[in-house]
């Protein structure tokens, strides 16, 4: 009924009411606050310069400055502004803002695998030898 224009008759003895074909829209009071929001602002000027870390970057070792960090694309992305001043983004996992893996950081590089490799590395080996077992009885 809200796409009929005011007044217009329905029925010959019905004329819809102004409040059904325009609602009143509340109106809203201007902030007492004459003051800008800084939620979300901080007060720490200085600028953040990350590292592109990805080993097969082409600008790899290169420095920027961070403009935002933020999920998009389902993503934690780097957002920086490139040599030409154009918006640019990548993965943080491939700058030095990456989080760091924890197992690196305790075994102090004296460890050449991680163990969750280790632990893959052992579940590959037994589907290998369960998968040799079965051909090998197939083969009778």
């Amino acid at each position: 009924m809200t796409g009929y224009p005011v007044g217009r008759k329905i029925h010959d003895d019905a004329v819809l009411p102004v409040s059904i074909v325009r609602p009143t829209i509340p109106q809203l009071q201007p902030s007492p606050s004459t003051k800008s929001s800084t939620a979300g602002c901080s007060s720490d000027k200085t600028l953040r310069v990350f590292t592109i870390t990805h080993p097969f970057h082409p600008l790899l070792g290169e420095e920027f400055v961070l403009a935002t960090r933020r999920l998009n694309w389902g993503e934690d992305r780097v957002m920086y502004h490139d040599q030409e001043g154009k918006l640019q983004s990548m993965p943080t996992s491939w700058t030095s803002e990456a989080d760091k893996d924890q197992f690196t950081e305790v075994s102090a590089g004296s460890c050449w695998f991680r163990i969750d490799d280790l632990k893959e590395l052992v579940s590959l080996l037994h589907a290998i030898r369960a998968d040799r077992k079965i051909r090998s009885r197939g083969v009778k």
